[in-house]
């Protein structure tokens, strides 16, 4: 009986609480924008950010997007001005975050109402005692206003006005 209340003793610790953006609330159909992903770590505590060399150890933050026909990826996730520095025990330069941290990734919006969902996996450590906790997050991003595309018929233009907010509640299906 004591074996089987075990599990329940170990408490999940969180060290990361994210949010997240866009980095414009409109854009036509076929422009780009960036998906911010923002953290807040607890003091003490620090996020190892995702653009140092993945065999030293440590565990980079990545934010895997769950593929849709209504974007596509633009380039690799991009760290807003993380801290460097050598750390001892994996004898190697790290990138990290204290306090905030910010990572943005391009996409392209392909048509109206995206379905915008990512996972984020990351690990943070303590400044004082070394622990080092791996955390995971869902995103999903909605109210995205998606105008389409211009279109070309003979010599005239044809701007197509409906705009639609992506996910938002009350959206009829169109």
């Amino acid at each position: 009986v004591l074996l089987l209340s075990y599990p329940t003793l170990a408490q999940v610790q969180r060290h990361a609480t994210w949010t997240q953006s866009f980095s414009k609330n409109e854009v036509k159909a076929g422009e780009t924008l960036d998906l911010i992903f923002k953290a807040t770590i607890t003091p003490g505590w620090y996020l190892y950010s995702s653009d140092f060399d993945p065999d030293l150890g440590p565990t980079l933050t990545e934010i895997t997007l769950t593929p849709d026909a209504s974007f596509e990826k633009v380039g690799q996730l991009k760290p807003i001005n993380p801290k460097k520095k050598f750390e001892e025990v994996w004898q190697g330069n790290v990138t990290y975050f204290t306090g905030k941290a910010e990572f943005r990734q391009t996409v392209r919006i392909l048509k109206e109402n995206p379905v915008i969902k990512a996972t984020a996996s990351y690990q943070t450590g303590s400044e004082i005692s070394g622990l080092c906790v791996l955390g995971d997050n869902d995103f999903v991003f909605t109210g995205l206003k998606v105008a389409a595309a211009t279109t070309q018929t003979g010599d005239d233009k044809a701007i197509v006005a409906a705009t639609t907010p992506a996910g938002g509640a009350g959206t009829p299906a169109t």
